[in-house]
């Protein structure tokens, strides 16, 4: 009896131990961090914040000091490059000499292939050597460039597919030849000489250009589905680039072109001269400005060759301090955001001020944003410096265009560790002020090509991904076309496109000027930002601090004008009447512009949305606040100079002596 009762009890305790234990792992598992718990975890994790440092300028350094720098620089490059190139030159014909036998057994797998498959054509065009940077499978971040083309209703999708095979795809030269191959060619890979372009023989554009079904109506429903579109990769079933059409968005009922294109078939500025050539009503082209690879390229091309593999060995060792935004476990999906055009005028006019570039500016403003986005959002009171991937554009002037990546990627370093907004437009200016005068583009353009002709691709990859992960984003800027362009009569009211970021960067930002006006895009990573809009309202928070800073701030150049200007007019004050007469216009002037500002700016606060009507009237806006300070200042010098006419008697010899 007693056996049986401690038996019973021992299973009864069992089972309720079971229970107990079940119930435990039960709550354990729930308590258990999902994926995007731990992404988020990492990414709130206590960061180190840097030490607060002087700005040092690098033009109050000795001359001497330079030049010492410059001589001990040139020996080491000498040291490095002499065996190197000397390895070179055994490794590059050897290299291309086995990459060339191989392909030359090209066409013996293709005859073979070609007796069972119709469709294979027999002599393919190898994919050329910068384009291959592009061909690398990412599990995060998809390789495709997206555009956003806004213009005016009135057109149907089976127009849009004529005229896009018409005026690109069907386009040819005067010799007969098709302008734009690569839109009717697919990638195929062979596993004796790599990628190769061959035709598509199942084209149709129909493939290519299809209407959005979805219901889209507000802009937060158009950025989802841009971010949607972001996630997806192209098929190299068919050549790659797509478009899709959305009629009847927004107030005006516009329509929306969305071109997704691989960036193997063609980079950015090629992209837009070919839209702004073949697409446009009337052939519209720009002019661009000079190409950095083509300024001093010979000089820097020699220099490139002593000190390039010291300057490859520097990149490729260079380190930056843990940030958040270097997260290694990133989620694969991305998110997209813009910000509110701006205006090209007060952008040239922030640049004319400093002395600095467009390019200048918008690094130190993305520098600014990312600082201020770690403060408040990270918890790092004080972010040390990072570096961001930029591409450089070392293509030629041509009069044709040649479809192609025609840049390669460099580092700069963006002040994040600097304190307001105007002292990291000086550093930035300094930085990059100095990468002009250096050979960092031809180097790293170099390397990639000399890498591809003597190591396997994957190799190039795995080292290239290393070079791009030192940098936490990319950021670019592409110059459009200055007036508007139309397309079969519908003006475009704005573009705007997203970069994809480099190897496993989670934030890439993109600049694109139309028409007068900037507009700048983000694409990130939803693990580590999952909300993009905050980068869009940080920067034009940033734009109008340095507007305020440098809203009475003369351009340099025009102070002089400006005297001389108000000289003129003191000399014409000599007659009271006609100096009453024109102060009297000049009051009425001002009240009159008053009165406008007055009404526009009613106008643009009953405009809610930010829409491209509210650009136009914040450029307006800020033309007549313009006028409204230049009226005042000529106001303010005729009443004084009229007042020290009237009070101060015309001083005669003996009364200037008398009052000395």
């Amino acid at each position: 009896m007693l056996k049986t009762t401690s038996a019973h009890n021992q299973e009864e305790s069992t089972s309720i131990n079971e229970h107990s234990f079940d119930g435990v792992n039960k709550e354990l598992l729930n308590r258990l961090p999902s994926e995007q718990e731990k992404a988020q975890k990492s990414n709130n994790r206590n960061y180190p914040s840097a030490p607060f440092r002087p700005i040092q300028l690098h033009y109050n350094t000795h001359i001497l000091i330079l030049f010492l720098e410059s001589v001990i620089y040139s020996l080491i490059a000498l040291a490095v490059c002499i065996p190197v190139w000397i390895i070179l030159i055994v490794l590059i014909p050897l290299g291309f000499t086995i990459k060339l036998v191989l392909r030359a057994c090209q066409c013996v797998v293709l005859s073979q292939r070609q007796s069972s498959n119709a469709h294979v054509n027999c002599y393919p065009q190898p994919v050329d050597t910068n384009d291959l940077q592009w061909l690398q499978k990412k599990n995060h971040n998809k390789q495709v460039y997206q555009a956003l083309v806004t213009m005016e209703k009135g057109l149907e999708i089976g127009k849009i597919c004529e005229l896009i095979n018409t005026k690109l795809v069907l386009a040819e030269s005067d010799f007969g030849e098709l302008l734009y191959p690569r839109l009717t060619q697919k990638i195929i890979y062979f596993s004796c000489s790599g990628y190769c372009w061959t035709f598509d023989d199942n084209f149709a554009v129909e493939n290519h250009v299809q209407q959005i079904k979805e219901n889209i109506c507000t802009q937060y429903d158009l950025q989802a589905y841009v971010s949607s579109m972001a996630n997806k990769e192209m098929s190299f079933e068919k050549p790659l680039w797509e478009i899709h059409v959305l009629f009847d968005y927004g107030t005006f009922g516009d329509t929306l072109l969305m071109i997704r294109i691989h960036p193997v078939i063609t980079d950015g500025i090629s992209l837009l001269r070919i839209l702004s050539r073949s697409l446009t009503d009337g052939h519209t082209s720009f002019d661009l400005k000079p190409r950095f690879g083509n300024k001093f390229l010979f000089l820097h091309t020699l220099y490139s060759i002593c000190i390039g593999p010291l300057v490859f060995l520097q990149n490729k060792m260079k380190t930056t301090e843990s940030n958040p935004l270097q997260n290694k476990e990133l989620s694969g999906e991305n998110v997209v955001a813009w910000s509110s055009p701006l205006s090209l005028v007060q952008a040239t006019r922030l640049k004319e001020i400093t002395r600095s570039t467009i390019n200048d500016l918008f690094l130190a403003i993305s520098a600014s944003t990312l600082r201020t986005f770690l403060q408040q959002r990270k918890g790092i009171q004080n972010p040390y410096n990072v570096l961001a991937n930029i591409p450089v554009d070392m293509g030629a002037d041509r009069l044709y265009i040649k479809m192609g990546t025609g840049f390669c990627f460099n580092h700069i370093i963006l002040p994040t560790n600097t304190e307001g907004v105007l002292p990291k437009l000086w550093e930035v200016k300094m930085n990059t002020d100095e990468f002009r005068n250096s050979p960092n583009a031809q180097v790293m353009f170099g390397a990639w090509w000399i890498a591809v002709k003597c190591l396997p691709i994957c190799l190039c990859y795995k080292l290239w991904n290393h070079l791009h992960n030192q940098s936490i984003c990319t950021i670019s800027n592409l110059q459009g076309p200055d007036q508007v362009v139309s397309f079969c009569s519908k003006k475009i009211k704005s573009l705007r496109y997203w970069m994809p970021p480099q190897a496993d960067q989670s934030l890439s930002i993109s600049f694109l000027t139309y028409n007068g006006r900037v507009h700048m895009t983000v694409i990130a990573d939803k693990a580590v930002i999952p909300n993009a809009h905050e980068l869009t309202e940080i920067f034009d928070e940033k734009i109008r601090q340095l507007t305020g800073l440098l809203a009475h701030r003369y351009i340099p150049g025009d102070q002089a004008y400006l005297k001389l200007r108000l000289s003129d007019l003191s000399q014409t004050n000599n007659s009271n009447q006609d100096s009453d007469q024109s102060i009297s216009e000049l009051h009425a002037h001002v009240s009159s512009v008053n009165q406008q500002l007055s009404c526009l700016k009613s106008k643009l606060a009953s405009s809610q949305e930010q829409s491209d009507e509210s650009a136009i009237l914040m450029e307006q806006v800020e033309a007549l606040r313009q006028e409204f300070r230049g009226l005042i200042e000529e106001l303010r010098k005729r009443e004084s100079a009229t007042d020290f006419d009237e009070n101060v008697p015309f001083m005669s010899p003996s009364c200037s002596s008398t009052q000395v």
